[in-house]
C-alpha cells in the first residue's frame, strides 16, 4: 500500500488544496492497494441455499465457511428507479449463481483502489454471506456497512470478507453494498416532487432494505434474526449509528459496532439542497429527466468537478441528512430523550485518525499544516479561528514535544473522530450498556506515524495477510485474535469481555473505561483526558451560541 501511496507525488500547495478532499474521502475508506486476494478453499459439491426469492448456489471457501455472494436484497435502481427508494429483489427461476461477488456502486476511479473496484454498477444492491454451515442452528449474526465516506468502497475487498469471523466465532457474517455519492445521496424532491422526498438518503434505504432482507432470509443461512449486530467502519459507522436514530430500524438490529465515525450532526436539509444544486450546475441538468439520461462515466466527471471546485467548503459531500422524518433534525436531543434505549454499543477510534495524510504527503503537512491543517477546521468544520487558536495552545500546553503538523492533527482527530464517540458514549451509556476503545498499535514500517484511519480494519477481520509494507512481516496475531474475539462475544451476547480479555467495564461518565488495543493491550481510565476536557468545552460552548 505504500508503495503505490507514495507514487502520487502532490507537486504543490494548491495542488495539495484541490486535492486534499480527496483524501478525506479516502481518509473515510479502507486499505486498498497491495493486498493479494485469499485463494478459494477447493471443495466437492457446491451449497445450495433457498430463500425467499429463490435458491442460491454458493462456494466453500474455507474449511468450515461457505460463502454465497453478490446475493439482490432490492430490484436493480437503473432508469425510472435511478435516485428512488429501493424495492425489494423479484423472485427468480432455477437456481441463482451466487458464487462471485457483484458490483460495486458507482464511484470515483482511483489509483488505491485497484483491481477491486473497478467493476461498478448502478445494479449495486447486494449482499455477501459467509455462514459455518446451512443448517437449523441460530448463529449470532453481524451486517457490515463498508466505509468511503459515501463517495468510495465497497463490502467485496478481501480485508473485509467475512471468513475469520464466521470460522473463528461460529457466526453468520453479512456484508452489504449500497449506493454512492449522488446516486444514494442527492436531494430531488424540488425537482422530481414527492415520490422523490427520501432520495437525499436513498443509501440509507439500502441498508435499511438489506437490513429487513436478513430478517426475512438470514435464518435459512444458519442464522439468529433475533440476534443481530449492525457494524460499520467510518461512512458505514455513520449508517449505523444513524440507524440507531430510525425508529423503523431499530427493530432489526439490536446491537451495534461503530468503528471511527457516528452520525452526522450537521447535514441539514438546507445544505443537502445546496449540494445538490451544485451538481446540478456541473452537470447543466434543468430537469429530472436531464439527470435520468446521463450515463455513469457523465455523473463521475461531475462528480470530481464538484469536488474541486467545492474544496473546503463541504466536510463531506454526501451523508445521511437530518431531514425530521426518517432522521431526527437534533440527534444529540433525541439520543438524550432515550430513543436509543436498549441497542447496546460497542464504539471506538484509532489514535491518530488523520496521520493518514501523512502517507500521501508528509512534507507539504511539516511545512504547511497551519494553512491546510487549520484552514479545513475552519472552512470546512466552522470552527471559529479564534477557537482554533486557543485549542491549539492547549494542546501544545499538554504535549509541547509535539510537533506543529501533530498539534493540528491532534485537534482535527478529536473534532471528526474522538469527541463526537466520547459524547456519543456518555449520553447512551447513561440508559444501555455501551463499551469504548482506542486502537493505538504503531505501524513498524511508516516511521513516525501512529494508529490511522482504518488501521484497525485488517486486525478486527484478523486478515493481516497482503500488508507486509505497512503491518511488516511479522504483525501481532494475538492483537488480531484479541479484537476479533471482543467483537465476535459482543455480537453473540452483548458483552466484548472474552476469554482472552475479561476485564473490560462499561464505559461511563465517572471512570471513562477503555481499552488500548495496541501490542500490550490494556484498560485505561479517561485517556487523554488533556484532549477530552478543552474539546468539552468547546462543544458546549459552540452549541449554546
Amino acid at each position: 500500500m505504500v508503495g503505490c501511496i507514495m507514487e502520487w507525488q502532490l507537486t504543490s500547495e494548491s495542488d495539495f488544496m484541490n486535492r486534499h478532499w480527496w483524501l478525506i474521502v479516502l481518509l473515510f475508506g479502507v486499505f486498498v492497494c497491495g493486498q493479494t486476494a485469499v485463494p478459494l478453499f477447493a471443495a466437492e459439491g457446491d451449497p445450495i441455499v433457498t430463500t425467499r426469492q429463490g435458491k442460491l448456489r454458493g462456494k466453500r471457501v474455507s474449511p468450515g465457511v461457505l460463502r454465497f455472494a453478490g446475493i439482490p436484497y432490492a430490484q436493480p435502481p437503473l432508469g425510472e428507479l435511478r435516485f428512488k427508494p429501493p424495492l425489494p429483489a423479484q423472485p427468480w427461476d432455477g437456481i441463482r449463481d451466487a458464487r462471485d461477488f457483484g458490483p460495486v456502486g458507482i464511484q470515483i476511479y482511483d489509483n488505491f483502489t485497484g483491481d477491486y473496484f473497478m467493476n461498478q454498477s448502478e445494479d449495486c444492491l447486494s449482499a455477501n454471506v459467509w455462514t459455518p454451515g446451512i443448517d437449523n442452528k441460530r448463529r449470532p449474526v453481524i451486517v457490515f456497512l463498508h466505509g468511503g465516506g459515501f463517495l468510495l468502497g465497497g463490502a467485496n475487498h478481501p480485508t473485509m470478507h467475512g471468513t475469520q469471523f464466521a470460522q473463528r466465532g461460529d457466526v453468520v457474517f453479512v456484508s452489504v453494498q449500497y449506493r454512492l455519492s449522488v446516486l444514494g445521496w442527492l436531494d430531488l424532491e424540488g425537482l422530481g416532487g414527492p415520490e422523490y422526498k427520501h432520495s437525499k438518503n436513498a443509501g440509507l434505504l439500502d441498508q435499511l432494505l438489506a437490513l429487513r432482507w436478513v430478517q426475512q432470509n438470514i435464518a435459512a443461512f444458519g442464522g439468529d434474526p433475533g440476534n443481530v449486530t449492525l457494524m460499520g467502519e467510518s461512512a458505514g459507522s455513520i449508517s449505523a449509528t444513524s440507524m440507531m436514530l430510525m425508529p423503523e430500524a431499530r427493530k432489526l438490529f439490536h446491537k451495534v459496532i461503530a468503528e471511527s465515525a457516528i452520525f452526522a450532526v450537521n447535514r441539514t436539509p438546507a445544505r443537502a439542497t445546496k449540494v445538490t444544486q451544485e451538481f446540478l450546475d456541473e452537470t447543466g441538468a434543468k430537469n429530472l429527466n436531464d439527470l435520468l439520461a446521463l450515463n455513469t462515466d457523465e455523473i463521475r466527471e461531475a462528480i470530481v468537478r464538484l469536488i474541486l471546485r467545492l474544496n473546503l467548503k463541504e466536510q463531506v459531500f454526501f451523508e445521511p441528512v437530518l431531514d425530521g422524518d426518517l432522521l431526527p433534525k437534533d440527534p444529540w436531543k433525541y439520543v438524550a430523550q432515550g430513543h436509543t434505549k436498549g441497542i447496546k454499543l460497542l464504539t471506538g477510534t484509532n489514535q491518530f485518525e488523520t496521520q493518514f495524510w501523512l502517507l500521501y504527503h508528509r512534507k507539504q503537512m511539516r511545512l504547511r499544516s497551519r494553512r491546510i491543517l487549520g484552514g479545513l477546521l475552519v472552512d470546512g468544520l466552522e470552527v471559529k479561528p479564534v477557537d482554533v487558536a486557543r485549542m491549539f495552545g492547549t494542546v501544545q500546553e499538554a504535549y509541547p514535544n509535539r510537533t506543529k503538523s501533530d498539534i493540528y492533527m491532534d485537534m482535527l482527530t478529536f473534532e471528526l473522530f474522538r469527541y463526537p464517540h466520547i459524547a456519543f458514549s456518555e449520553i447512551h451509556g447513561t440508559h444501555t450498556d455501551t463499551w469504548m476503545y482506542m486502537f493505538a498499535w504503531k505501524p513498524p514500517r511508516l516511521h513516525g506515524i501512529g494508529a490511522f484511519h482504518a488501521l484497525e480494519l485488517p486486525f478486527v477481520f484478523n486478515n493481516l495477510g497482503g500488508w507486509e509494507r505497512i503491518l511488516g512481516d511479522n504483525p501481532p496475531r494475538h492483537l488480531a485474535h484479541d479484537m476479533q474475539d471482543a467483537w465476535i462475544a459482543f455480537a453473540r451476547n452483548g458483552d466484548p469481555n472474552h476469554r482472552g480479555m475479561s476485564n473490560w467495564p462499561r464505559y461511563r461518565k465517572e471512570d471513562r473505561h477503555t481499552m488500548i488495543f495496541a501490542d500490550r493491550s490494556q484498560l485505561a481510565s479517561d485517556p487523554e483526558k488533556n484532549l477530552r476536557i478543552p474539546w468539552q468545552q468547546l462543544w458546549r460552548s459552540r452549541s449554546e451560541r
